[in-house]
């Protein structure tokens, strides 16, 4: 589809994507042992953010990252929350986890990027060159399968 419609792609990672969430609850763990200002020593702090193992920090990384994707302008398909489109410019977001794949016009995806940077740390990694994308469109429906290839498949 992306070759057919003269769509350009793009890979954009965001770092220490969890971390961007604030915690809703009340959260407290005990002081990590190379912060121990004495061998031994006990304290407990308290999360402001989520970290990595958090069972919650999927669930609040995803609804921040929601709540910017919607702020942008892209609404979530229907049958895939993880899939992201922006109906007037045609830009279509694949989101795994903390790795978008982006497809639409170079200078839309150029401002995406860029306007993403201004909510999260984003590493732009160009054009998409080493994933396998499926997509399937029916009716007005498009379907992304978004799969680690490796190496590139060539036609």
């Amino acid at each position: 589809m992306s070759v057919e419609l003269g769509l350009s792609s793009k890979h954009v990672d965001v770092r220490s994507a969890y971390q961007n969430s604030l915690l809703k609850e009340d959260l407290f763990m005990k002081q990590p042992e190379m912060f121990e200002e004495k061998p031994g020593e006990t304290r407990v702090v308290k999360l402001r953010r989520s970290i990595y193992g958090l069972h919650q920090a999927v669930r609040d990384w995803h609804e921040l990252l929601d709540r910017v994707m919607r702020a942008l302008g892209l609404t979530p398909a229907i049958n895939d929350p993880c899939l992201y489109i922006h109906f007037e410019k045609k830009v279509y977001v694949a989101v795994y986890v903390d790795d978008f794949g982006m497809w639409g016009k170079k200078e839309d995806l150029n401002t995406l990027a860029k306007k993403l940077s201004s909510y999260f740390d984003v590493r732009d990694l160009g054009e998409i060159s080493d994933f396998f994308v499926h997509v399937l469109l029916r009716g007005a429906m498009v379907v992304f399968t978004w799969i680690n290839g490796g190496t590139p498949l060539k036609s």
